[in-house]
């Protein structure tokens, strides 16, 4: 293909296309291939912004130099440089990686560069810098512009915001998007959340601005924070100042104050409630997994893990709380657990069962690991959350369908709108019943008890290690949960607690039995294992059953 001239054609936009630049350049070259007597490839990159010129964008060129490395290319034809690229980095690239390192020669309609000329270097990187530079102004021009016509009021460019539309490059209120612009208001000022919103855009079948029928929460909060609908909106170009630019104004501003000041006191109390979750300063190695034998409440952690902090049934807390107002809820526990106390009794039988147990012997031993599904409660806590709401959703639509296809029914006004609603809101249905599926199979998947094998895997190695004093204390507390479901706390006596713990898998007093004692070949079974461990603990000392 040397004797192939290979042109290669582009423009700065699309919107250049119809002005015939590209079949200019591709004239050029077909004449160009006539006069050298050659062949003629052509290769059209189409409408590319310079914006980003490189050749991340530019898969026809990118496509043609790949040839050039071959060394099927000898000959390229530009309109001129810049075609190949504006962007000094690109180009030096381009120049020395390809054309010089591979003896090309660069045509234009005026003349042609053998590179490896020194002269022919000089004129092109002159030109390759010329061009950037040029390239440089029409950025900052364009920009220039841009910024001019935003202060004369002119939107700056995009989809306008929900609630407007465009006339003549500006915004003007919308009357169909702006009456439920006012809704939305009105509903979170009197009360509603962002879900209870949801829903009734959901039922009254009003689409976003992309047309899309379920609202995201994003959408509505955004949409609660314009500035648009109290009559501007701002924009910052880049190294200048904010410029203000007036526009209709959409609401009244008592409404949009009381929105103002609601949005910040409801997101003063979401702040508090995570500034308190997060001043959690003690990690507590079984607190998780206590379960009140009396109340059937969780337990807290209090204080740091010594003598002198404890574990606490909440409701006992509760109780103390309202103690004297008739509202106790009158748990009968009789005294805290001690931390460290309780954690050590705990991590003790706990190790000791397993290191005695033949099923966890041969669960370790067993090659089991399959990456299972593994939910600990707080996950599986929030997908049991998310299937209800997903439920709901598929609710609130299936009711907004039912009204949209009565509405069809009876009013013939708008059919052809109505009908492509409730189209989006049943394919939309169908994807949120999928995705409640395949939840669900996750769910599922947890309850047949295969997380525990990863687990397996990740403990079977550090065994031996278990009764070492610097066992780390994450591993512990990934061990003990790993192998224990719960633990019911009960009191005995004024003095003592009985404490049962539950285990996953049978592991308490099983023992492995040999199919035949006088041949060991036919393997063993495992039998004779519980679930329950019970240990007791006083103020005193520590025993189990």
């Amino acid at each position: 293909m040397s004797d192939t001239l290979h042109i290669y054609t582009r423009v700065s936009t699309t919107s250049q296309e119809d002005g015939g630049s590209l079949k200019s350049q591709k004239d050029s070259g077909i004449k160009k291939s006539k006069n050298l007597g050659m062949k003629y490839k052509v290769w059209n990159e189409g409408g590319k912004s310079s914006s980003s010129d490189d050749l991340l964008n530019r898969p026809v060129l990118r496509e043609l130099l790949d040839l050039v490395e071959m060394g099927e290319v000898k000959h390229i034809f530009v309109w001129n440089t810049d075609r190949l690229s504006r962007n000094e980095q690109t180009w030096t690239v381009i120049k020395y990686q390809y054309l010089i390192k591979h003896d090309v020669t660069l045509h234009t309609p005026t003349g042609q560069f053998d590179l490896s000329d020194p002269m022919s270097k000089m004129i092109m990187g002159v030109m390759g810098s010329i061009s950037q530079y040029d390239n440089e102004l029409r950025t900052i021009r364009l920009t220039e512009g841009k910024v001019r016509k935003v202060k004369e009021g002119y939107w700056k460019g995009g989809p306008p915001p929900y609630g407007y539309s465009l006339e003549d490059s500006k915004l003007v209120i919308d009357e169909e998007e702006g009456k439920w612009v006012k809704f939305i208001y009105e509903l979170y000022r009197d009360g509603s959340s962002i879900d209870d919103i949801r829903t009734q855009l959901l039922q009254n079948g009003v689409p976003t601005k992309r047309g899309n029928p379920v609202w995201s929460h994003r959408s509505i909060e955004i949409l609660l924070t314009n500035t648009y609908f109290g009559g501007y909106w701002t924009m910052t170009p880049k190294g200048e100042k904010t410029i203000k630019v007036s526009c209709p104004k959409l609401l009244d501003s008592k409404l949009i104050k009381e929105v103002q000041d609601l949005k910040k006191l409801r997101s003063y109390k979401r702040v508090g409630t995570k500034r308190t979750s997060q001043n959690i300063k003690h990690e507590y190695l079984v607190k998780d997994l206590l379960l009140c034998g009396h109340c059937g409440s969780r337990f807290s952690g209090k204080g740091r893990t010594d003598r002198s902090g404890h574990y606490e049934c909440q409701s006992k807390i509760g109780d103390w709380k309202k103690r004297g107002t008739g509202k106790e809820k009158g748990c009968d526990g009789k005294r805290r657990l001690r931390i460290n106390t309780t954690d050590e009794l705990v991590w003790n039988t706990v190790v000791d069962v397993v290191t005695d147990s033949s099923l966890f012997k041969e669960s370790i031993k067993s090659e089991f690991v399959t990456t299972p599904l593994v939910l600990d409660p707080k996950t599986r806590r929030g997908l049991d959350n998310k299937v209800k709401k997903l439920r709901k959703e598929s609710e609130d639509i299936e009711t907004s369908i039912v009204k949209l296809s009565t509405s069809l029914i009876i009013d013939k006004k708008d059919k052809d709108r109505t009908q492509s609603i409730i189209d989006n809101l049943e394919e939309y249905k169908l994807k949120i019943e999928t995705e409640i599926e395949g939840i669900e199979g996750r769910l599922n998947q947890s309850e047949t008890n295969k997380e525990w094998i990863d687990w397996v895997g990740h403990f079977g190695k550090k065994i031996d290690q278990l009764k070492s004093d610097d066992f780390p204390f994450k591993e512990r507390k990934k061990f003990v949960e790993g192998l224990v479901h719960l633990i019911t706390v009960n009191n005995i006596d004024i003095q003592t607690h009985e404490l049962s713990i539950d285990f996953k898998l049978p592991y308490v007093g099983d023992r492995l039995k040999w199919i035949d004692e006088n041949n060991k070949s036919k393997g063993y079974k495992i039998t004779g294992g519980r679930k329950t461990k019970k240990v007791r603990s006083t103020l005193s000392k520590k025993s189990t059953t």
